[in-house]
């Protein structure tokens, strides 16, 4: 007796003699008849007899001559199939090669053969786990002792837009699609793809001075949503500026006067500020405008036009603005806003 075949199992006789397995051969006497029983193991089938039988059922020789049989026994073969759910798209990849789902999603495995699925999410999708044969959201290995299945759930990908606020100032922040009102809810979950439109509303007496993070400038802050992000908005208190002081002088010579107006501009916290835009006028002997930039001192300097004569006359010099960037300016500070020199 011999045997063949991708699988495996045992052959016995009887009368006893073969037990192959271990003995494959034995002699009888003429005309014994000898039966032969093939058993396959677990995870195989018998296939059939050849020889001097055929048939899948028993094997009956009459030992007239020497006779050789053989037994096929074939390895079990379970299917494995595969199927996605969910909201999203991915691919499941097998090791040993054979599902590629996708386009292939059902495969033979021969019995005992340790299958590993892993799945692959598509751009903008998540893997969610495995359902049937398989659970958690691991890799998900199967062993092929019976026919099994298996399911790949992939869900669209969230992704976490959070934002934060910085600087001087106070203010909120509201997103559009709705999630975000930072203030009190600064993190949110948006889908993949999702373009979230982010608006900054500084608070009273604050300004708005710009993004950080996924944006930039000060309009609407439009993120897309491939990634996790992070935004912060600027918030800042103006500076205030007014005027300290007004210095008035006379300069005459022949038979000309002019007068000078030196502007002392300082913050709110009484510092000096230097290279601010000081804007004023003239008025009484003289008329006319000028802008000039306070110099390291935080002076800005004026001189009126020349006037002939030395008659009595008053020279007067209003300050109309200071601009400076981060700035306000706030008249209401001012020490004095006008200032008069006679000659």
């Amino acid at each position: 007796v011999s045997k063949a075949g991708s699988g495996a199992g045992t052959v016995s006789s009887s009368p006893a003699g073969i037990s192959c397995g271990a003995d494959c051969a034995e002699n009888y006497a003429s005309g014994t008849s000898v039966t032969l029983t093939a058993a396959p193991v677990t995870g195989s089938t018998f296939a059939g007899w050849s020889g001097a039988c055929s048939g899948i059922g028993s094997c009956t020789v009459s030992m007239t001559a020497a006779r050789a049989v053989t037994a096929t026994f074939n390895a079990v073969s379970y299917s494995l199939a595969v199927s996605k759910g969910g909201l999203a798209t991915g691919t499941v990849s097998s090791t040993p090669t054979g599902i590629s789902c996708g386009t292939d999603c059902s495969e033979d495995y021969v019995h005992g053969t340790m299958v590993t699925l892993t799945a692959t999410p598509a751009t903008g999708s998540s893997f969610a786990g495995w359902s049937g044969a398989c659970s958690g959201a691991g890799t998900c290995t199967v062993s092929m002792t019976a026919a099994r299945t298996v399911t790949a759930t992939f869900n669209a990908a969230n992704y976490g837009l959070t934002v934060s606020r910085s600087g001087s100032g106070s203010g909120m922040v509201t997103s559009n699609p709705t999630g975000v009102t930072c203030g009190t809810d600064c993190t949110e979950s948006y889908a993949y793809g999702t373009t979230v439109s982010l608006t900054a509303t500084p608070a009273a007496g604050a300004s708005f001075t710009g993004w950080s993070g996924a944006c930039t400038g000060t309009g609407n802050c439009l993120v897309g949503m491939t990634s996790s992000r992070t935004v912060t908005a600027h918030f800042d208190v103006p500076k205030s500026v007014s005027v300290a002081d007004i210095a008035m002088s006379l300069r005459a010579s022949r038979g000309r006067t002019d007068a000078q107006a030196a502007v002392t501009v300082r913050d709110a916290d009484g510092n000096l500020v230097p290279g601010a835009t000081v804007s004023g006028t003239w008025s009484g002997e003289v008329g006319g405008s000028a802008s000039v930039l306070t110099d390291s001192s935080g002076v800005a300097s004026f001189r009126s036009a020349r006037v002939k004569g030395t008659s009595n006359g008053v020279f007067t010099f209003t300050v109309t603005g200071i601009t400076m960037p981060g700035y306000t300016y706030d008249p209401g500070r001012n020490v004095e806003t006008s200032d008069s020199i006679s000659r």
